[in-house]
């Protein structure tokens, strides 16, 4: 029962005893909440003067009440607690922000297709080789759930340790093709490797079943004819190399097929409608250049 004593017992300040002394609370019942072993908290139920007393029967709906809302609590923590750690480990699987590069600029977008997944199967990459030269990477494991993601953690890992002695990009893919047994990754993916050298502007290009990179310069887009070998995980095919220049004021974009392709419509229709865009956009700078790509 609930008295002027108890009130003053409970109350935190003055303004906390006058607001329960206006409740005219005559009764009170508390239960603790558990779940799983642990003490989560109290359920605390109060009755004014106009309902009366509690009774056994009030008690006992409390504790059952407390007992279903415990577990609730308790999964629902267990639950956040996966989330914030599953965010975590895909938040690290990515690259840290690309390095400032004396004379190049870059832009990357990250937009993740799973609803409550941060990162899925693609990936990206730009690391400074030995020497002048910059390497480029982006890839995509198949699937859009945790496994794809982690699929594609362990496979930026390994091309980041291949490049310790700056190998050429279809080295990288046979590489990649021939240590595949070897890696135990339980998805197929598609890559495409370059290496930039920013000085004389020699780009240099392997794709393993990847879509090509678009050139857009001076206002006009095209796909470089970079011939693909096998994706990651099919039976080894030779990795074929292509080379070309990048000139002083292009734009290369790499991108992955989740840019250009829907349900709702073919592959070579993305391919087709990406062209258009990136020729219309009007300017060539890597952030703007994102932008435009992902609103239209």
């Amino acid at each position: 029962t609930v008295d002027d004593a108890v009130l003053r017992a409970v109350a935190m300040d003055e303004e906390h005893l006058a607001v329960m002394r206006a409740l005219d609370l005559t009764a009170v019942v508390a239960v603790p909440l558990t779940g799983e072993g642990r003490q989560l908290g109290v359920l605390t139920i109060a009755a004014d003067a106009r309902r009366g007393p509690f009774t056994v029967a009030d008690v006992e709906v409390a504790e059952q009440l407390a007992l279903q809302l415990g577990l609730v609590v308790a999964r629902a923590q267990r639950f956040d607690l996966a989330v914030r750690t599953s965010h975590a480990l895909q938040d690290n699987l990515l690259p840290p922000a690309p390095p400032s590069l004396e004379g190049l600029a870059i832009a990357v977008r990250y937009l993740p297709a799973t609803h409550g997944i941060d990162v899925g199967g693609d990936f990206y990459d730009v690391v400074r080789l030995p020497g002048e030269e910059i390497g480029l990477a982006v890839g995509d494991v198949v699937g859009h759930d945790i496994t794809a993601a982690a699929t594609m953690g362990q496979l930026r890992s390994v091309h980041r340790a291949l490049l310790a002695d700056g190998p050429a990009p279809g080295a990288v893919v046979d590489r990649l093709q021939a240590g595949w047994p070897l890696l135990g990754l339980r998805r197929m993916a598609t890559a495409l490797f370059a290496s930039l050298d920013p000085v004389s502007g020699r780009l240099r290009i392997a794709s393993a079943g990847h879509p090509p990179p678009l050139l857009l310069e001076a206002g006009r887009a095209r796909y470089l004819p970079v011939r693909p070998s096998r994706m990651l995980g099919a039976p080894p095919s030779p990795a074929v190399e292509w080379t070309g220049v990048l000139p002083c004021g292009a734009a290369l974009v790499l991108f992955t097929d989740g840019l250009v392709e829907s349900r709702s419509a073919d592959i070579d229709e993305g391919l087709d409608r990406l062209l258009a865009v990136a020729s219309s956009a009007g300017t060539s700078d890597p952030e703007a250049l994102c932008d435009r790509l992902l609103s239209e």
